[in-house]
């Protein structure tokens, strides 16, 4: 948040672990907190995500106009105290890209429709400058999971084809549970020249401002999908196309994820190596005219956001 330009915060971290904060052994920070939030000067409660039964619990307490942030739309169908935030009047919902959006709908029913609003999150930055040259600078967003992103077939192309895709170099900007792994593969393979792994610090993560530099630097952003691995086209979004509308970086996707999210990208056939010629073969001109779309996608979608959101909380 201290990255977002005006912006005015306070920050209290309060466990959601006590069942009942309204119980007379509940801790008194909890208790404090809610009365901070059921006080007059709070108009809404926005929760950040709906993703856990102590979550909905919680929610279940607040009686203010709330607005909960969708993650997983199987989560939501899957429990029941999820599912049963529904009876809650005072409760709306927000969905983080239109393809959830149409799910949700046809999951609960059409009679809860306008109870929602898509909201696109985008990583912020200032009038983006295109970067242009060569060797292109491909970013992989999000934590590095061998499960989410398709390490494995990336380092055994590359390990296995040397001479191929040589105007391409690869950026890892995170730390996550797999990033020793691919780290120590890349070395044996000795591809250290096609790969930078940003830095990890004392936390052993990869803080926000050097993330954030690592995407305003890159050309072109590989979500590098797994073929087997649909939540992203089904239940819930990649980080990827935040970072892509964020910083006007243009992304690399399949027609069917290009279906789904359909902002200006690179548009390439099925496969990882499909989608690694067509970020090689790309001319500096397209993705500079991608970059100039991108940001006038990015002005779009913020504005509709902003629409939704005004629309729950006249609600």
């Amino acid at each position: 948040m201290a990255l977002v330009p005006g912006l005015e915060f306070d920050v209290e971290y309060v466990p959601l672990s006590t069942p009942d904060y309204r119980a007379a052994d509940a801790p008194k920070h909890i208790k404090s907190t809610m009365a901070a939030i059921e006080a007059a000067e709070h108009d809404f409660v926005l929760m950040a995500s709906l993703s856990r039964p102590k979550a909905a619990s919680w929610a279940r307490g607040v009686k203010k106009p709330l607005i909960m942030v969708l993650h997983n739309l199987d989560q939501f169908s899957q429990m029941a105290p999820l599912r049963e935030t529904l009876q809650m009047p005072n409760a709306r919902y927000i969905s983080l890209s239109a393809h959830v959006t149409a799910e949700w709908i046809s999951r609960v029913g059409k009679a809860h429709m306008d109870r929602i609003a898509t909201l696109e999150p985008f990583y912020w930055i200032d009038d983006p400058e295109p970067k242009l040259g060569q060797p292109r600078q491909v970013v992989i967003p999000g934590n590095v999971n061998m499960r989410t992103r398709d390490y494995p077939g990336l380092l055994n192309l590359l390990g296995n084809r040397p001479d191929a895709f040589q105007n391409l170099h690869f950026i890892l900007p995170s730390g996550g549970g797999d990033r020793a792994k691919v780290e120590s593969e890349i070395q044996d393979r000795k591809l250290d020249a096609r790969f930078t792994c940003v830095p990890l610090d004392n936390s052993g993560q990869v803080g926000h401002a050097a993330y954030f530099d690592a995407l305003a630097g890159a050309q072109v952003i590989h979500p590098l999908m797994p073929f087997d691995y649909e939540q992203y086209q089904r239940i819930k979004i990649t980080s990827a196309l935040s970072s892509s509308g964020g910083f006007c970086v243009p992304i690399v996707m399949d027609r069917w994820s290009e279906a789904c999210y359909r902002p200006p990208m690179l548009i390439a056939d099925n496969g990882l190596e499909a989608s690694l010629t067509r970020i090689s073969e790309a001319s500096d001109a397209e993705l500079s005219d991608l970059q100039a779309a991108l940001k006038s996608y990015r002005r779009s979608a913020l504005s509709n956001g902003a629409v939704g959101l005004r629309r729950l909380i006249e609600q």
